[in-house]
């Protein structure tokens, strides 16, 4: 394949960040083409500070939810994934795939 979306949502994942990143370098590797969408809902922690370092080194679509967030974690989750699947149908149906990844300690370990 030529061309990949690589997506996750983001909360209170900075301490996660970094050794993602090396990972999603890796898959970055395999593609001709790729770009990373991001997912940020608010956090108590430097996570957007640390999306915002990693874009002068990585190519990084931020989105940041506005909207109001509930209680319920899924819910939370699945409005992020929505607003990254609308980006991809509106702004970048011209990759050949995309990849939904964790971005906390699951996708952390080195690949």
């Amino acid at each position: 394949m030529k061309s990949c979306l690589i997506c996750g949502c983001v909360k209170n994942c900075e301490k996660y960040l970094d050794n993602v990143f090396q990972n999603i370098k890796k898959i970055q590797e395999i593609f001709d083409k790729s770009k990373i969408i991001i997912s940020f809902d608010i956090s108590n922690d430097f996570t957007l500070k640390k999306l915002v370092e990693l874009k002068k080194t990585f190519d990084i679509d931020i989105i940041i939810n506005k909207d109001p967030q509930t209680n319920i974690r899924t819910v939370n989750i699945e409005r992020a994934r929505n607003k990254i699947i609308d980006k991809i149908y509106n702004e970048y149906n011209d990759y050949d795939c995309f990849i939904m990844i964790d971005m906390d300690d699951v996708s952390s370990k080195p690949i």
